[in-house]
Formats: C-alpha cells, sequence, structure tokens
C-alpha cells in the first residue's frame, strides 16, 4: 500500500461500534483529578483493570458522600478505639490513625462535621445531558453487540465478521447505568477541600459483611464477565472463528489477571485510590495494550482475508459455510 492509498484508508470513516464505545471507556475511567494526562492515564488504568473502574460506581453508588470520600488517602482519617463509647458530642476520646481508606473491605462508619459535609456536597455536580446521552449511546452499542452475538451462534454460517468489541466491553454496562440514571459527578478534588481529619469508627458487623460479600461479588463479575465474548466468538460459526476467540481470550486475559491483582490489592488495603505505584504502572500499561489490541481487532474485522495472512490456513472462513451446509 503506497502513501496515496494509506491517505485515502484515514479518510474512511471508523466503525460506528467503535466509535459509539468510546464514552463508555472515558464513563468507566471519570476522575476529579486535574491535568490531561493524569485523566488519559486515569482512564487507561481503568481500561486495564476493570475491578478498578467498576469498585467506584457499583461499591459507591450514587451517594454523593462516598463518592468523594473515594478519593481522599488513608492520612485524611482518623479512628476512634472506643466504638461504643463515641457520642459525637465533642468529648476527647483516643483516636488511631487509619492504615488504608475507609472503602470496600476497610470501610468505616463516617462521623462527618457539618462543615466537612458541605464541603464533600461542594465537590459534586449534575453530570451534563450531552455526557449521558453518550452513555447511553454506549450502552446501545453493546447491547446490539450481544445481542448480534446471540444471533450469530443461532442463526445461519455466515461468512462475515461481526464486531466483538461491543460485546468485550459489557462489564461497563453497570458503569453506564449508574452515570446514566443518577448522574453524580465528582468535578472538584476533594483532597483540595478536606483539611482537618475525618473522624472514622468501626461499621456494624453485620454490614461489614454485607459491603465484604458486595465487593467479592463484583470482583467475580469482573473476572468471569469478559470471557462472554471469548465463548459466544468460539461457538459463532464456521469453525474459522475459533481463530477471533484465541484473539479475544488474550485480552481478556489481561482483564481478568489484573482484577484479581486490583482485588487482593484491595483485600490487603490501599493507601490512595492509586493502589500502589507499581500496580499502577501496570494497570495503566494494560490499557494501553487492550487499546491497541482493539484497534488491531478493529482492523482484522474490516479486512478479514488479513486473518489469514497473520496467522494461517486455520483462520480461514472462506466457503466454509457451502462446506457444512
Amino acid at each position: 500500500m503506497g502513501f496515496k492509498d494509506a491517505i485515502i484508508k484515514l479518510r474512511e470513516p471508523a466503525p460506528q461500534y467503535v466509535l459509539g464505545c468510546l464514552p463508555a471507556i472515558a464513563t468507566v475511567g471519570t476522575t476529579p483529578y486535574e491535568g490531561l494526562i493524569t485523566k488519559v492515564l486515569w482512564i487507561l488504568r481503568c481500561l486495564g483493570s476493570p475491578f478498578c473502574g467498576l469498585m467506584y460506581f457499583c461499591a459507591v453508588g450514587h451517594d454523593p458522600i462516598a463518592m468523594c470520600v473515594y478519593w481522599l488517602p488513608h492520612t485524611s482519617f482518623k479512628m476512634v478505639k472506643d466504638r461504643a463509647a463515641f457520642n459525637e458530642e465533642g468529648d476527647d476520646y483516643d483516636y488511631e490513625p487509619i492504615p488504608y481508606r475507609v472503602f470496600g473491605y476497610h470501610a468505616r462508619e463516617l462521623v462527618l462535621t457539618n462543615e466537612q459535609r458541605s464541603l464533600l456536597k461542594g465537590c459534586i455536580a449534575e453530570a451534563s445531558a450531552l455526557d449521558r446521552l453518550a452513555s447511553v449511546a454506549s450502552a446501545y452499542h453493546i447491547i446490539v453487540g450481544i445481542f448480534s452475538g446471540i444471533s450469530r451462534i443461532v442463526g445461519q454460517c455466515i461468512e462475515q465478521d461481526w464486531p466483538h468489541i461491543p460485546m468485550s466491553l459489557a462489564w461497563i454496562l453497570p458503569a453506564i447505568y449508574v452515570r446514566v440514571i443518577y448522574g453524580k459527578v465528582v468535578f472538584i478534588d476533594p483532597r483540595k477541600k478536606i483539611k482537618d481529619l475525618i473522624i472514622v469508627k468501626q461499621p456494624d458487623p453485620r454490614k461489614g459483611r454485607i459491603i465484604s460479600t458486595y465487593v467479592t461479588l463484583i470482583a467475580l463479575l469482573t473476572i468471569i464477565s469478559p470471557w462472554t465474548s471469548v465463548i459466544f466468538a468460539y461457538f459463532t460459526p464456521p469453525v474459522g472463528f475459533h481463530c477471533r476467540s484465541r484473539f479475544l481470550s488474550i485480552i481478556c486475559s489481561i482483564w481478568s489477571l489484573n482484577s484479581v491483582v486490583a482485588f487482593l490489592s484491595h483485600i490487603k488495603g490501599e493507601k490512595t485510590a492509586e493502589c500502589g505505584k507499581k500496580r499502577n504502572i501496570l494497570f495503566c500499561f494494560s490499557g494501553f495494550v487492550i487499546i491497541l489490541l482493539f484497534a488491531f481487532l478493529g482492523v482484522l474485522s474490516d479486512q478479514s482475508t488479513l486473518w489469514v495472512d497473520l496467522f494461517g490456513k486455520s483462520c480461514d472462513i472462506s466457503g466454509v459455510c457451502a462446506k457444512s451446509g
């Protein structure tokens, strides 16, 4: 392909499902941290480890206070030693530092002053109509991709690729639901607002068990759900689509491995939202690799003959449907 042909190729519009999925990726990677590079890195981080992205939306939900507290480091809190004796009347109690963020497995009951509560609520804003509509568009492409995959399995053999990318991003749907229905966004970094330490105390044991179980279910969702795209690709006739399932298994393996790492890191305890420098680098790099693999998969879906050129005759689907018929 010459330079002129390459320019003509670049002028061709990108597939709708690719553009439609971009807002979903931006939604799950939402952060109040300032700076374009920081925001891009956070998107890569959440794309590289689904557990990191869904924990914020699923475990926090739409509570404005919890949404802001999520972004505070462990040094922003102090815990009363005796929960039973604490009565919030300003008496001089014994406190101890908090070693981890008060979130998920290590959630604590917040004892906020009126000023702290007001400052935290001031960091919240309503998502714009454009933001919500973009998320709805992403959900549309993902859901259509899921039904397209189902129809390809139960329908006739078709010698044509279908877009695998929307189905592989189905794990983002819970985040889209929270954004569209509740529409709350932390637009100011709470670390700049909260100067005094927030008092916390041990939660009720029953509530703590419920939160731990819920976080475990989120982890299982992020570890298992991406593999549905591999299963659909594997059982899609003709047999040449087994090449697609092997390619998708690389993406899903990265997601599952990083979600396991993020989950274990959360159980061990995290001091900041970044969950450690080394793990943060791993997740950001994985997100960058995922983007490259998605771009490559988009090209392969558009030019199905490249499967044979790159991976051999086993990926050739030409004439297979006629033989099987």
